[in-house]
């Protein structure tokens, strides 16, 4: 589904933001970004998996991502997963093993896109994956959907100038879109465990969105011999940006180059 780009899209403004493709040996990875991120938040793991494996990699930017806030109005759940499952449906056909890796909801969208095509990925690596947000968020959240259910929430912090640390994203969104997170979060209650599939786990205890009981739900659905739960203790939610980053790239390559 594509989104009608103007002049304030972050992809204008941030080429980081595009899409990442980077061509290399019969092996690819399909990376998908977190909910109002963008591939940004991927590209240095991206660079090292490539540059140390020879892997390919595939990171696409998800609909209603990458332009701007009001655009993530214009989509629901099913469209970030059916672009992803686009784009694996592809690398499947062109390459010999495809490793699905999300970050945040981009690992939740990796579930619900391997549970809609079993036994077709050869791993998965979920990084800080979305199932559950901290309860204080859940309650702060259900009083602003029943009092401003259409209004436009300011995030955290503006990311104006040079994104911190590469992480481009939008610094405000639209209610419907975080129900839209919401009810992809609450897909993986219907996840049957899958003892197959290899999956590497890795969060931080400090995540300040996801309750960090979300890693150990994820690691109990694929109880594969090579599945791998790692836990931080020093890092925010975005984990490929902090001051961990160099073990999760570690963790993660030595998990692929292992499949």
């Amino acid at each position: 589904m594509s989104v009608a780009r103007n002049k304030k899209a972050l992809i204008d403004q941030f080429p980081d933001a595009h899409s990442i493709r980077l061509e290399g040996n019969e092996d690819c990875v399909l990376m998908v970004h977190g909910f109002t991120g963008s591939p940004a938040t991927l590209k240095n793991l991206a660079k090292e998996i490539h540059f140390q494996l020879g892997m390919s990699i595939l990171a696409p930017l998800l609909p209603g991502h990458g332009t701007t806030p009001q655009d993530l109005n214009q989509v629901t759940w099913q469209d970030w997963v059916e672009e992803i499952e686009e784009h694996y449906g592809k690398a499947l056909k062109k390459y010999k093993k495809v490793h699905l890796l999300g970050l945040s909801t981009g690992g939740t969208i990796c579930v619900e896109v391997h549970k809609r095509n079993p036994g077709r990925a050869s791993s998965i690596c979920l990084l800080s994956p979305a199932y559950r947000i901290r309860p204080a968020i859940l309650q702060w959240l259900s009083y602003l959907f029943m009092m401003l259910p259409n209004a436009i929430l300011l995030g955290s912090k503006k990311k104006e100038g040079i994104p911190p640390l590469g992480d481009v994203s939008y610094s405000e969104y639209p209610f419907r879109s975080v129900k839209q997170f919401l009810r992809i979060c609450r897909r993986m209650l219907w996840v049957r465990k899958d003892e197959h599939l290899p999956v590497l786990v890795i969060a931080s205890q400090q995540d300040e969105i996801i309750d960090p009981a979300s890693a150990d739900f994820f690691y109990s659905k694929f109880p594969h011999p090579k599945s791998k739960l790692v836990k931080l203790y020093r890092s925010s939610h975005i984990i490929t940006l902090g001051s961990e980053k160099k073990r999760v790239f570690k963790e993660v390559i030595s998990f692929l180059q292992a499949q």
